[in-house]
């Protein structure tokens, strides 16, 4: 491939991005990029998950931080599924689910 060649793919590419970005979209619902365009993510694709209200908070409070840096405000469903992702990397997860389940049925 010549560097012309790559240079089109990426103007190219750009341009793909940015028609998909120029689109309207539903605040209400949620996307995912599939490398060339937005695709609506359907509300049954998306599993209802019950938290604790601590819980909730926890999310919206890293939700605003977020948002601080990113200037933007991301979708709920986003942060949670990022902040279960990066907990479930934790050695010491599996102790604090015991600890912390064992505080909420004694309450």
């Amino acid at each position: 491939m010549t560097t012309k060649q790559a240079s089109d793919e990426t103007v190219n590419g750009k341009h793909e991005m940015k028609d998909s970005m120029d689109q309207e979209y539903d605040p209400k619902k949620l996307y995912r990029w599939d490398g060339r365009e937005f695709i609506a993510i359907e509300t049954n694709d998306v599993p209802k998950l019950p938290v604790t209200m601590e819980a909730l908070e926890a999310v919206k409070d890293v939700r605003s931080a977020v948002s601080r840096i990113m200037a933007t405000r991301p979708d709920l469903a986003i942060v949670a599924s990022a902040m279960l992702l990066a907990a479930a990397k934790q050695g010491e997860i599996a102790q604090f689910v015991k600890e912390y389940g064992a505080r909420i049925y004694s309450m």
